[in-house]
């Protein structure tokens, strides 16, 4: 559900040292490809203070099979890194990104459990949907991509069947 964000700092009426976005701008309202409420972030924070906004790095796994089926599922490309930095660039706010990205993996061994009974549906985080409406939202040719997409990124190591996470770190100083 698109929120807007800043309601809580102006019901507040504060300033802070920091401001966070982890993974969450997924739900922030967006149009014309951008973040409209953004353009207000230097406002909340203090002269010294600092924003991160932490997204899906485009090196992730998930990136690679979200481009894939977002534009058939939702009729659009998925919200990305390069969203945000478009947005900041429009309002003409500051930002660096990190290049250090954390290496993180998910296992997904339940992916090729197909009689695992605590099977999550199958990641149904990739479509953005809770794991008990993955099957009635998402339709079986897009579940279908989601694992073919998924599969061709899957990785083996000692502890299991993995893929790439990699989060992208984009900081705004004041």
């Amino acid at each position: 559900i698109p929120t807007t964000w800043e309601k809580f700092a102006l019901e507040n009426n504060k300033k802070f040292d920091l401001i966070t976005f982890f993974h969450s701008v997924y739900g922030i309202e967006i149009t014309n490809d951008i973040f409209p409420s953004l353009k207000n972030l230097n406002k909340f924070l203090e002269p010294y203070g600092i924003s991160c906004i932490i997204v899906e790095s485009p090196n992730s796994d998930l990136h690679f099979v979200k481009q894939k089926v977002f534009p058939e599922l939702y009729g659009r490309p998925p919200i990305s890194s390069k969203t945000v930095e478009r947005t900041l660039g429009s309002f003409g706010i500051n930002y660096s990104i990190d290049t250090n990205e954390p290496e993180q993996k998910f296992y997904i061994d339940d992916l090729f459990d197909k009689n695992n009974p605590d099977r999550m549906e199958p990641l149904s985080f990739i479509a953005q949907t809770q794991p008990e409406n993955y099957n009635r939202l998402i339709p079986q040719d897009i579940r279908g991509k989601i694992e073919k997409y998924l599969k061709e990124k899957v990785k083996k190591d000692d502890k299991g069947f993995y893929i790439n996470t990699p989060d992208r770190f984009i900081w705004i100083k004041k």
